[in-house]
């Protein structure tokens, strides 16, 4: 590995500053990828995924329509919204709640 970048998701079984989540180590090129998976670049935005903060899409700007949103499969038939820059604003929908979302 030339240029790792470790990657955070919880829960888990390491414990970062109370924070108890797994970690992943992979290349520059596959952060977004890895991102898009469902992992964060550091444990603080890992855990507030999980606790679902950041829900309310009106919290993230002054415009929420201004927010790009996309619907990622987590599997199991289990969605996750995420903007544009893959951080979790819903988690736990249906296919059809986070098409409905997404507006498609």
């Amino acid at each position: 590995m030339n240029n790792g970048h470790m990657l955070y998701r919880c829960p888990g079984s390491q414990e970062f500053e109370g924070v108890k989540c797994e970690t992943t180590i992979v290349e520059a090129e596959d952060v977004e990828a890895a991102k898009a998976e469902g992992w964060h670049v550091n444990w603080i935005d890992a855990d507030r995924a999980q606790q679902g903060q950041g829900a309310n899409v009106a919290d993230l700007v002054d415009d929420p329509g201004a927010v790009q949103l996309h619907a990622v499969h987590k599997g199991r038939g289990v969605y996750e919204l995420q903007d544009a820059a893959g951080n979790v604003v819903e988690a736990g929908l249906t296919r059809e709640q986070a098409q409905a979302k997404v507006g498609g």
